[in-house]
């Protein structure tokens, strides 16, 4: 039901947008001033939510303030998927990310509707790994193996947005990031680490990666 209500408000919020991207006059558009920005990540929510029963969801409000900008972004995320031999895997948690920016089309001339941000941010994650190992023998059931975690670590970022004359906007944001704390409990290796993206690219079953490289596409409002 959750999955549901979570497309039905993308869809919305995309048909919005569309209808109100035509020109409207507004003569104070080009002022540059602070605002706030209210933005969900569509790159990673939609097509987990064609999966059954998963999600990942990630609203995230800025304020800029002149030329420095101000991020909080809060992420839930219950996805499942097939890795490793023989093992359903299912992940769930929640991630915070608190970042600052510097818009450098703020010291240029152009119209206060292209903005190029570049920063970082510190991520906290929290997330419970369950696996359910499958055996073929018919006599035995499928054992769960689960592993919690708390990861800590930070990213760099370099965000291009586009705003409408209506407020509305769009942006995309490349961005590497770095899990800077030890992973725990490890009964298998971690796979997904909310906020920061997949750490077994290659479903390795010796190592994880540190460091994971990826993009956001964002869909939001300017007040």
């Amino acid at each position: 039901m959750r999955k549901h209500l979570i497309l039905i408000a993308v869809v919305m919020l995309g048909v919005s947008l569309n209808g109100f991207t035509q020109d409207v006059e507004d003569k104070s558009f080009d002022e540059k001033k602070n605002h706030f920005y209210v933005s969900i990540e569509l790159l990673k929510t939609l097509p987990w939510l064609m999966i059954d029963n998963a999600y990942v969801i990630e609203p995230q409000l800025e304020y800029r303030s002149k030329s420095v900008v101000f991020k909080v972004q809060y992420g839930m995320n219950d996805i499942k998927n097939t890795i490793y031999d023989n093992m359903e895997y299912r992940n769930q948690g929640s991630h915070f990310k608190l970042g600052v920016g510097v818009d450098f089309s703020y010291f240029g001339n152009n119209a206060d509707r292209n903005n190029a941000v570049l920063g970082g941010s510190l991520i906290f994650a929290s997330y419970t790994e369950t696996g359910t190992v499958e055996i073929e023998n018919p006599y035995f059931g499928n054992p769960i193996i689960t592993q919690k975690n708390d990861s800590r670590g930070m990213e760099v970022f370099f965000m291009y947005r586009r705003v409408f004359e209506n407020n509305f906007f769009l942006s995309i944001t490349p961005r590497i990031a770095f899990v800077m704390t030890n992973y725990e409990n490890t009964n298998f290796p971690v796979y997904y680490v909310p906020g920061f993206g997949t750490v077994n690219v290659f479903e390795s079953s010796s190592s994880n990666s540190r460091a994971t490289v990826g993009v956001a596409f964002k869909i939001g409002y300017r007040f």
